[in-house]
């Protein structure tokens, strides 16, 4: 509600907004191959971990990636929690349930997930905050490209 409305000619979409959406997926799409890799190959554990790996980094991912998409240009701590709370309870609500999928044995035998541990979790978190760590980044530097600082 801070900037006018779009011309009605001009896309929705338009080639910035189309470039990040694409840049945005391969950054996810590689946190999630690296952390196969990394799950098969450091690791050396069972494929049916490393998938449930890649499950849960691809997932949390998006978790965080939801908030990212607030704004193009605002940084998340700018932009306050409590101001989207519906958002935060949703986030939530679905990061119990990826927990749910991966560690209760019904859920298991659906998604063909496991038990993984703690420090599973918290790698596997650490890989999904980097796209929301980058695109942080890459609003910040536009922010000062746009006034002239950078």
């Amino acid at each position: 509600m801070e900037r006018p409305p779009r011309k009605q000619d001009e896309p929705v979409i338009n080639k910035y907004i189309g470039n990040l959406i694409i840049i945005q997926g391969l950054i996810i799409a590689v946190c999630s191959l690296f952390i196969f890799w990394y799950s098969l190959y450091i690791e050396k554990v069972e494929i049916i971990k490393a998938r449930t790996m890649v499950f849960f980094v691809l997932a949390t991912s998006q978790l965080f990636h939801s908030f990212n998409l607030r704004s193009n240009t605002r940084s998340i701590f700018k932009l306050k929690f409590s101001t989207n709370m519906k958002l935060v309870y949703a986030v939530l609500f679905s990061f119990l349930l990826q927990l749910l999928v991966i560690y209760f044995p019904m859920t298991q035998k659906i998604f063909k997930t496991t038990s993984i541990t703690g420090t599973d979790i918290l790698l596997a978190i650490l890989i999904s905050s980097l796209p929301l760590v980058i695109m942080e980044i890459t609003k910040m530097t536009g922010a000062k490209k746009q006034r002239g600082i950078y």
